[in-house]
C-alpha cells in the first residue's frame, strides 16, 4: 500500500514498524556504506562506464537509471553481498550523498517501483464435506 506524505513523496506502509526497523538494520549491517560504494564503483568499471557518470546517473529518476538499477546494479550488488534484492534496495535508498542533503543513492520513485509488491493472500476454502 502507498500513501503520500507531506512532501508528496510516497512511502511504504509496513504492517509492523519493528519489522521495518529490522529490515533497515539488517541492510545496513550486511551492506556497509564503504563496501557498498566500492562495489558500485567496481560494477561501473566492470561495465566500462565512468564511475562518476554512473553514480550521477543512478541518482536520477530516469528510465535509464531504472534500467541500470533493475538489470545491472541490484542483481550484481545482491550477488556480491549475498543478500536479497530487497535488502539491496533498502540499503541504496538509505544511503545519501555526502553534502547532498536528503538525496539518496536511488531516487524514491525508482525505489518504490523496484520494491517487490506484496502478493495478496488467496483464501483457501475450508475443508470438509458438504
Amino acid at each position: 500500500m502507498r500513501r503520500v506524505s507531506d512532501d508528496d513523496e510516497p512511502e511504504i506502509v509496513f504492517d509492523d514498524e519493528i519489522e521495518r526497523q529490522a529490515d533497515r538494520f539488517a541492510a545496513a549491517f550486511l551492506l556497509p556504506a564503504n563496501l557498498f560504494e566500492r562495489e558500485v564503483i567496481l560494477i561501473a568499471r566492470g561495465i566500462g562506464a565512468d564511475p562518476h557518470w554512473c553514480l550521477t546517473e543512478l541518482m536520477m529518476a530516469s528510465d535509464q537509471s531504472l534500467k541500470m538499477w533493475q538489470n545491472i546494479f541490484v542483481p550484481a550488488l545482491s550477488h556480491s553481498f549475498g543478500v536479497s534484492k530487497t535488502a539491496t534496495l533498502i540499503r541504496a535508498h538509505s544511503l545519501q550523498l555526502a553534502g547532498g542533503g536528503r538525496r539518496t543513492l536511488i531516487p524514491s520513485r525508482l525505489f518504490y517501483d523496484l520494491m517487490p509488491k506484496p502478493t495478496p493472500s488467496v483464501a483457501t476454502p475450508p475443508s470438509g464435506g458438504r
